[in-house]
């Protein structure tokens, strides 16, 4: 048996290698670059300076999924944990995929309205998670919303200030739109608690917004409402913003050369002053290549599953090993087992042979020498034997002398 667990236990592990070679060898999606290469795309994010930033919209949204699209239709999708909140950073763990891979007819209606000004963001009810795509005033058509769980579209919205930036949110139905004039940065928020699908077409509006203000050391900020600008607006923030999301009670702006963070509790608590973070965008933005360039296998999920699988490995050869030991101890047991069962049958099956040796040698009336089991017990007994013998002897000679008298003696005696 331990023969055939063996066996079974090389199929299993020669079972999991060439699994293992395929996944690393036939990849089924073919624009996954190879392991090591760098990510070209996330290192352009890095070297930003200016306002050509690559990408259309940023957020996290139901499912747990950070989600990026970027100008040239590309698509990264990472967990939300990829996002490192303590530290301000972006790790970009995964590949980019193409549009048409990653939402599937989306694209198509995506194409349909490059040609006019709109706004892209992620937002989501309880029901899916959804891509936005609106248009500007001057555009009544072809504005969508995607829902990427169905995977179908529905009539989106418009919105009126042409240069205005709407930005996501993790929360249901809740965006920020951000509109930059020449003098000031203004932000209004924007909810609904209808899903997606019972919402009319909306003009979001933004000029009447807040306004965000440095306070007088310029290291923080607040936002003040409109009609306490004049009063508690020191200095207008003049922010190039291009972009942006709002995650874990946290702004992220992206703007020409820096990732300005501040706390969503700014825009909550008016007129409050809150620190804020001008980040670098090399820094900000970690790429597969530079997450750790020491290490020898990209931190991506082949590097995770192969660690899973040669663990598996280890953990069956051990299991398997034990299995085949435990099996030879048994056996081994088993055999002393009945090794010494056979000795002891013996030893009794030969008490029992001298016990019925005697009581037959008394039924008889003559006694015969036993057989001993031991040499002890047979020298002990054998001077009885012997006395025995020749007391019977001595009276069986006398009763045949007597017999043997003569008639002459016996008819004396008479």
């Amino acid at each position: 048996m331990s023969k055939w667990t063996l066996n079974i236990g090389i199929c299993l592990m020669w079972m999991i290698v060439i699994e293992t070679w395929i996944v690393m060898t036939q990849r089924t999606d073919q624009y996954l670059p190879e392991p090591y290469a760098k990510d070209t795309i996330c290192q352009s994010f890095q070297q930003n300076s200016g306002s050509n930033l690559n990408i259309l919209a940023i957020g996290i949204t139901r499912d747990g999924y950070l989600r990026l699209i970027t100008k040239n239709n590309l698509s990264y999708v990472v967990p939300a944990y990829a996002l490192d909140t303590i530290n301000k950073k972006l790790h970009l763990i995964s590949w980019p995929q193409p549009l048409s891979l990653q939402y599937p007819q989306f694209i198509q209606f995506y194409e349909a309205i490059k040609k006019f000004n709109f706004q892209v963001w992620f937002m989501f009810d309880q029901e899916s998670d959804w891509i936005c795509v609106a248009t500007d005033y001057t555009q009544t058509q072809g504005a969508f919303n995607y829902d990427i769980k169905l995977r179908s579209a529905i009539k989106g919205w418009n919105y009126s200030e042409a240069d205005s930036i709407v930005i996501s949110t993790s929360q249901p139905c809740l965006l920020y739109a951000i509109h930059q004039q020449t003098t000031s940065l203004r932000i209004r928020r924007w909810h609904s608690k209808k899903p997606i699908r019972q919402i009319s077409t909306k003009l979001l509006k933004t000029s009447y917004g807040s306004i965000i203000c440095f306070d007088e050391s310029g290291n923080n900020i607040t936002i003040v409402r409109n009609e306490d600008e004049s009063s508690y607006c020191i200095k207008p923030v003049q922010w190039p913003i291009l972009t942006g999301f709002v995650a874990n009670g946290s702004f992220y702006l992206f703007g020409h050369s820096y990732v300005y963070v501040f706390e969503e509790n700014a825009y909550n608590n008016p007129r409050k002053i809150y620190p804020f973070q001008q980040i670098r965008y090399d820094s900000f933005f970690r790429c597969i290549a530079t997450i750790n360039e020491n290490a020898t296998c990209p931190k991506n999920y082949l590097c995770w599953v192969i660690l899973v699988i040669i663990m598996l490995m280890v953990i069956l050869m051990m299991i398997i090993w034990s299995i085949f030991f435990t099996c030879r101890r048994r056996r081994a047991r088993q055999q002393s087992m009945i090794a010494e069962k056979t000795m002891n049958s013996k030893y009794i099956f030969s008490k029992l042979s001298t016990k019925r040796s005697k009581a037959s040698s008394l039924q008889n009336g003559t006694a015969q020498p036993p057989v001993m089991a031991d040499n002890q017990a047979a020298s002990s007994t054998g001077s009885s034997c012997v006395d025995s013998n020749m007391i019977s002897n001595t009276s069986a000679s006398r009763s045949k002398r007597s017999s043997k008298r003569s008639p002459s003696s016996r008819a004396k005696s008479t």
